[in-house]
Parts: structure tokens; sequence; C-alpha cells
């Protein structure tokens, strides 16, 4: 079984406000990373993203020296009541759950799940850069969120909506 990696991930528009895909201007390229377990499932991602790919594998290396000591929260998102958590270094956030979870015990256990990983990570990060539709290492295509889909995800599964012609 293949340990967990990070992958460092370059993006056209900031993965973390999906709001930016709605407006016309072109928001600057963002850097992030995640942790992907051996199942190629990403088990926690940066909390912030950064300026260059050099702070990101930066706060990688941060992150695997202070795992042992770091802080972590396992959370209640207040509006919808799903559970999420949280690793901080020195009172700032460096890492968040991927997903949302209906459960409390279902996030500690990711959680869990991503500091064992962290530790266990044994190789270096890949780079990937976000295209189109998909993330590409080298000339693979790895699946990945467009920009169109983030936006449908914001709609009201209730509401019709007209389509484009």
């Amino acid at each position: 079984m293949a340990p967990p990696r990070f992958q460092v991930v370059i993006s056209a528009a900031a993965a973390y406000d999906v709001t930016r895909h709605l407006s016309r201007l072109a928001p600057p390229p963002s850097v992030s990373w995640r942790l992907l377990g051996s199942n190629h499932r990403e088990l926690g991602r940066s909390s912030d993203p950064f300026a260059d790919v050099d702070q990101c594998l930066l706060a990688i290396r941060n992150l695997q020296d202070a795992v042992p000591d770091v802080d972590s929260q396992v959370l209640a998102h207040s509006s919808i009541g799903a559970w999420f958590w949280r690793i901080h270094i020195a009172g700032t956030a460096v890492a968040i759950s991927s997903r949302l979870y209906q459960r409390r015990r279902e996030s500690a256990q990711s959680l869990s799940r991503t500091l064992d990983g962290i530790q266990r990570v044994d190789r270096e990060p890949v780079i990937l850069r976000l295209r189109g539709g998909g993330l590409r290492e080298g000339s693979r295509a790895l699946k990945g969120p467009s920009p169109a889909a983030k936006i449908v995800e914001l709609r009201d599964p209730e509401i019709r909506y007209p389509s484009k012609a």
C-alpha cells in the first residue's frame, strides 16, 4: 500500500472562494497543498493559499516538523450543523478538512488519519497545475473540479434554473 503524499496545486483561480468564479476579472494564481491518502482520496488541505510554490513547500515542511505538537480542533459549522476539523501551529490555522462530516466522530477520525498521514509521508510533494476542468500531472489528466462545477454547487436543487441555449 502506497504511503500518503502531498500535492502542491497551482491554480488560475483561488479554490477557497467560490464566488470569485462569478467575477469576470481573473484572480491571481494561487498555490495550495493537499494531502492524499494511499487510496488517492484527499485527507486535508492548506487552510489558506500561498503566493508561490516555495512558500507552500516551506509550509508543508513546517507542518511535518510540528505535527507531534500541533493544536487541533473538531468543530461544528454553526449554520448547517456539519462537522469539520482544523490544525493550528502557534495559534494560526494551517490545515483544514477537505470536506464536511455529518457526525463529530467521523470528523475526529478524519483528523486522526490526517495527522497520521502527515507523519507517514516519505516523498517530496508532486506539483500540479490546474488547467480548465481538471488537474494535470505531466500528460495524465487527474479529475478535479471545474469552475463551472463550483458554481453549480451554489444552486438550490429545489429551484428549476433555465438551461443555457
